[in-house]
C-alpha cells in the first residue's frame, strides 16, 4: 500500500483550521489588491478631470506681458502652466516656484498623459500662437493609494492574527474530543479482547 501524503495524515481538524486561513487570506489579499486599483483609477480620473478643466480656463487668460529674466513666474497653485512657442520652444513657466517642472514631450492635444509624478494636458492657446503644457502632480494620489494599501495590510494582519487565534483554541478543543474518543475507543477494543466481555464474543451456557 502507497502511504498517504503528509498533510493527508494530519488531523482534520488541522486541515480544516489551515484551509479556512488560506481561504480568508485569498479573499483579503485579492479584495485588497481591487479595492487599491479601483481607488487609483478614480483617483486618476478625478484628476484628469480637474485637469482639463483647468486647462481650458487657463487657455483663455491673457498672457503675462513681463516676464521674469528666466522665464519663470510663480503661480500660488500647485498647478505648473508652461507656455510654448509653435516651434516647441519654451516661452515662460508658472508656479509655485519650489518644484521642478515636468518635461514636455510631444503628443495628443486635450489629452492628459502621465509623465513621471506629472499628469500633462496640452491645450492650444486662443490665439494660435503656440501651445500651453498644464501639469499636476500625483503625489497626492500616490499617497492615498499607499496610505490605503497600508490600512489594508494592518486591517488584514489583524484579522488573521484575530482569526489564528480563534482557530488555534477551536483546534485545542477540536484536540481534546478527538483525544477523548480515541481513548475510549482503544479501551473499548481492549475490553472486547478480554473474554466474555464483549456481547456475542462467546457463547452463553446451555441449561438443561
Amino acid at each position: 500500500m502507497s502511504r498517504l501524503p503528509r498533510w493527508r495524515r494530519a488531523p482534520l481538524w488541522l486541515r480544516l483550521v489551515a484551509g479556512v486561513l488560506a481561504l480568508v487570506s485569498a479573499t483579503l489579499l485579492i479584495t485588497g489588491f481591487a479595492g487599491t486599483r479601483l481607488l487609483r483609477h478614480y483617483l486618476m480620473a478625478q484628476t484628469e478631470k480637474r485637469l482639463v478643466s483647468t486647462a481650458e480656463r487657463v487657455r483663455h487668460f491673457p498672457r503675462t506681458s513681463v516676464p521674469r529674466s528666466n522665464g519663470r513666474q510663480e503661480l500660488p497653485s500647485d498647478y505648473v502652466v508652461q507656455s510654448y512657442a509653435t516651434d516647441g520652444t519654451l516661452v515662460q513657466t508658472l508656479d509655485s516656484g519650489d518644484q521642478t517642472a515636468p518635461r514636455v514631450r510631444p503628443g495628443p492635444v486635450d489629452r492628459p498623459y502621465v509623465d513621471g509624478d506629472w499628469l500633462v494636458v496640452r491645450v492650444d492657446q486662443r490665439d494660435g500662437g503656440g501651445y500651453l503644457a498644464v501639469a499636476t502632480r500625483l503625489t497626492g494620489v500616490d499617497d492615498t493609494v499607499d496610505r490605503l494599501a497600508t490600512i489594508n495590510l494592518g486591517v488584514a494582519a489583524i484579522a488573521l492574527l484575530a482569526l489564528g487565534v480563534a482557530c488555534w483554541g477551536l483546534a485545542r478543543t477540536l484536540g481534546r474530543i478527538e483525544a477523548t474518543l480515541l481513548t475510549g475507543r482503544r479501551r473499548s477494543r481492549r475490553r472486547c479482547r478480554r473474554p466474555n466481555r464483549c456481547a456475542g464474543s462467546s457463547a452463553r451456557p446451555r441449561t438443561s
